[in-house]
This record gives C-alpha cells, structure tokens and sequence, in this order.
C-alpha cells in the first residue's frame, strides 16, 4: 500500500520515471491490499501522457483480463481518448 501511495506522489509531483517504476513494482508484487487492476489502470493513464504505444497495449491488456469490470470501462475511455484527434 505504502508503494502504491508513493507512485501516486510521484505521479502528481511529475517524478514520472519514478512512478511508473513504482506502479510496476507494484503491480508485479500482486498484493492483496492494493488491487492489480486499479494499479496497471493508473499506470496506463500515466503512459498515455509520455508513451501512448505502451499505453494503449496496456489498456488492452487490461481489457482482456479484466472485461466485466469498472476498470475495463475506464480502459475504454483511456483507449477512446488516445485515438481522439489531438487539436
């Protein structure tokens, strides 16, 4: 929990290298207190910004392991939003 909370820290204070190392960190240690699918979505939105490839694969991913969730309907807005025409 302590780790998700610093990847969130470190996301809004633009330590993007360090959040997104920590998210997957996280999201690799699979804990209980702390649900995958909630951290892989943030690190998905954080990706859009700086690598919308790997980004849009994760929000795939998490599309297809997650379909009936309130986090897969997100993935379809961070996927929507990706493919927006930018102005």
């Amino acid at each position: 929990m302590a780790q998700y909370q610093m990847a969130n820290i470190y996301a809004r204070t633009g330590k993007t290298d360090d959040a997104i190392k920590t998210y997957r960190a996280v999201a690799d240690a699979k804990s209980a207190l702390v649900p995958r699918p909630l951290v892989l979505i943030e690190l998905a939105d954080l990706l859009s910004q700086t690598k919308p490839a790997e980004a849009t694969a994760l929000y795939e991913q998490i599309k297809k392991e997650y379909p009936s969730s309130a986090v897969s309907e997100r993935a379809d807005r961070g996927l929507d939003m990706l493919a927006a025409p930018k102005s």
